[in-house]
């Protein structure tokens, strides 16, 4: 047989899934800050890159060849 769980015991237990799941929640929103930081600097790296000379000059010379 079970013994019969009082208030006390209840509150006890919901006050620990409380805490329990502000945890998770926690570490979550971390990772997640940390995830979007790391792809907004990659994306800021990407896009200050100057061009490679070779790319750029090629692309260049095939406009002006295909424009005459």
């Amino acid at each position: 047989m079970t013994a019969p769980t009082s208030s006390k015991d209840d509150s006890l237990a919901r006050e620990a899934n409380e805490l329990l799941s502000s945890a998770e929640a926690g570490g979550t929103r971390w990772l997640d800050l940390c995830f979007r930081l790391i792809v907004l600097a990659l994306a800021a790296l990407w896009l200050l890159m100057p061009p490679t000379d070779g790319a750029h000059v090629a692309t260049d010379g095939k406009a002006i060849a295909t424009t005459r």
